[in-house]
This record gives structure tokens, C-alpha cells and sequence, in this order.
């Protein structure tokens, strides 16, 4: 006997979103059912659409029921947001502190409303700030232009400095003034109050100038050109007469000035290859490359393809910045870190090095 089957009958969209409308507003009877509140609205408009009601406390009120399901209550009146409420509390804030509303009557909470402080002054306060800081009269806490104004210029003095702006321009404007190094410059006040100082970058200059050219000497060594930059790299001459290049950075965090001299002399470049993953390293090191050839052995990376030990002065570090340009330049980015790359790039780096005048006729292959 062959077994009957019922093929299920698809329900259309508008009789779903019915249900769940009819469904929707019986949770929401429940909910203020709950809270002993009255509904007083007609017809159901929908979860994202307000509904009148009476609270417990005969207040009406028009909660959306999204909101009293999210359970953020139904009435304001009685949790103190409503306007009346707002209006009554910023009143009572005023009056606490001694100052007298001039409004007749509520504006809203972001809208300024007009206000004599117990000094005198009167300012427009909004209500919403007044209410997170306690406070409504901005001359008297020295918010206003005039306070502003004058704690610029009193920071400026303070600090050594000359204002030349006649007028308050606005905390976020620059102003001239004359820093205490005699140099023309603007400046946003909100730069000057919050630092305490005056940014002047020709001093700042001038003061990591003097300091490299401290930091140099405390080395034993000598500056060959100008100061240009904590991140520029500058030519010096250490105590035994090396001449070197190093940043002002590097020296600032503790770094030798001469790498001879520190036995960092990085006169050995070596290329080696991880088989197994096709990635190629190149690198730098200095004396016996055993020790460094050793541990990318153990990273995997066991096949020397070159090694050029005892190289004279600079060529090392050259040969490794000019092999990263050339890869930059050909579109070659690093598999991981600065100079591991895909082995796909080493006959460019076995022409860079093996053509080095300093590297032509070594015996490159190990």
C-alpha cells in the first residue's frame, strides 16, 4: 500500500508579517500589563512607532514598544526626563548656586538659555552641560573669550614669549607671537594651554641640534656637517678618526657612534637560502660569520649560496641597502621582516653582488 504524503503549504509573506505584528503587540500588552500601566492608543502602528499610555502613576505617556522591550521603561515624567522635569531640575541647579533663569520658560536641554550668575555676569549656559559639569557661568570657571584671551597671553609672557595678535581670534585659530628665541611664528592657542609652552620648531631644532652635537662630543668624536633631522643619518669622525654616518635617534637611544670601535664593523654580507620554504636571506655581520651562518641554520636556512667576509670599509651595509632598493624598485616585497625575500629574486641579488668592484674575482660560491 503506497504511503500518502502532505506536501506543506508554503505561508505568503503578508500573512507572516501579520502574526508577527499580532504576536508583537500582545507582548507589549503583557509588558505594560506588567508595569500596571493603561494602554489608551487606538491601533497597533508597530514596535518602531510610539503608543499612548497611562503609567502607574497617571501620567501619559507614548512609549515605543521596541524601547519597553529593550526594558527602558515607559514613562519619563516619572524618571525625571521629561521636559517639565528637565526644566524644574535646571532651575533648581541655578537657584542652588545663587544665579537666577532668565527664560521664561523651557528651550530645550542643548539649547542655550539665558542666565545671571550670582556675580552678575550673564551667560547662556545649555542645560545638558550644565547638568554633566555642575556649573553654568562660564566666566566665572574662565571659559568665556575674555578668560581665554587673557590665560594665552598670560602663558605666553610666562614662558618668554611676545604676543602680537591684537585680538582674540579664537582658541582654535593661530595667533602671532614672538617665541622666546626671537622667531616669528603662529601658533593655535589650544597648542599653547595644553602644552604649557610655546611649540616653536626653530627652537626645537636648534635644541636637538645642540644636543647631537653634545652627544657626538661625549663620544669623543666630531660633527662633519649640519644638524638636519633626528632621523637623517650625518657624517662624523669618531675618536680613533673613523668617519662615520649615524642618526641623532640611534645615539639618543644609547647606540655607539663608531661601529668599528664598538666592534660592529660589518664587513662580512652573506646570502643564504631556505630550501625547503623557497625564501632567500641576505644580510650583514661582522668578524667570524660562522656564529651568525649558524643560527639561520637552525631557522631553516642551511644552504650558504654566497659569503664575502673581510670586506673593506662600507661595502657590507651598502651592498644590503642597495639590494633592498633594487628589490623595492623591481616590485619584490619581503615574505617576512626586511630581508627575507622569495627565492624567485635571487638572480638579481647574485648580480648585484657578484658586479660589486669590491666583490668581483672573490670566489663567491660555498
Amino acid at each position: 500500500m503506497a504511503e500518502s504524503t502532505t506536501a506543506s503549504v508554503p505561508v505568503p509573506k503578508q500573512a507572516r508579517r501579520q502574526a508577527q505584528s499580532v504576536r508583537a503587540e500582545e507582548l507589549f500588552l503583557a509588558a505594560i500589563a506588567k508595569l500596571r500601566a493603561t494602554p489608551l492608543y487606538g491601533e497597533w502602528k508597530g514596535s518602531a512607532a510610539p503608543h499612548r499610555v497611562r503609567c502607574v502613576n497617571g501620567h501619559e505617556c507614548a512609549p515605543w514598544p521596541s524601547g519597553v522591550f529593550r526594558g527602558q521603561g515607559i514613562c519619563k515624567e516619572c524618571v525625571g526626563l521629561s521636559p517639565q522635569a528637565a526644566w524644574a531640575a535646571f532651575q533648581r541647579l541655578v537657584t542652588e548656586n545663587g544665579g537666577t533663569v532668565l527664560e521664561g520658560r523651557w528651550l530645550g536641554a542643548i539649547v542655550p538659555h539665558r542666565v545671571r550668575c550670582s556675580a552678575g555676569h550673564t551667560t547662556t549656559p545649555r542645560p545638558h552641560d550644565a547638568k554633566s559639569t555642575g556649573s553654568f557661568c562660564s566666566v566665572c570657571v574662565g571659559r568665556n573669550r575674555e578668560a581665554a584671551w587673557q590665560t594665552f597671553r598670560a602663558l605666553v609672557t610666562d614662558n618668554g614669549g611676545t604676543v602680537v595678535e591684537a585680538e582674540w581670534l579664537g582658541n582654535h585659530t593661530a595667533h602671532r607671537i614672538v617665541c622666546p628665541g626671537g622667531h616669528a611664528i603662529s601658533v593655535r592657542p589650544s597648542k599653547v594651554t595644553s602644552r604649557k609652552r610655546i611649540p616653536c620648531r626653530r627652537c626645537e631644532h636648534d635644541r636637538c641640534a645642540a644636543q647631537y652635537e653634545e652627544l657626538v662630543k661625549a663620544h669623543g668624536g666630531v660633527t662633519l656637517e649640519p644638524y638636519r633631522g633626528a632621523g637623517h643619518k650625518h657624517r662624523s669622525r669618531c675618536a680613533k678618526g673613523h668617519e662615520v654616518r649615524q642618526t641623532p635617534a640611534h645615539l639618543v637611544a644609547g647606540g655607539p657612534l663608531c661601529r668599528r670601535c664598538a666592534y660592529r664593523e660589518w664587513d662580512a654580507f652573506y646570502v643564504v637560502i631556505d630550501e625547503v620554504n623557497d625564501v632567500l636571506k641576505f644580510g650583514v655581520t661582522s668578524g667570524d660569520p660562522s656564529r651568525r651562518l649558524g643560527e639561520h641554520v637552525k631557522d631553516g636556512f642551511d644552504h650558504v649560496v654566497r659569503l664575502h667576509a673581510g670586506l673593506p670599509d662600507d661595502v657590507a651595509p651598502w651592498l644590503e641597502r642597495m639590494i633592498i632598493s633594487a628589490l623595492r624598485d623591481a616590485r619584490e616585497e619581503p615574505v617576512r621582516g626586511r630581508e627575507y625575500y622569495h627565492v624567485r629574486a635571487l638572480p638579481l641579488v647574485l648580480d648585484l653582488v657578484d658586479n660589486h668592484p669590491a666583490v668581483r674575482g672573490l670566489t663567491a660560491p660555498r
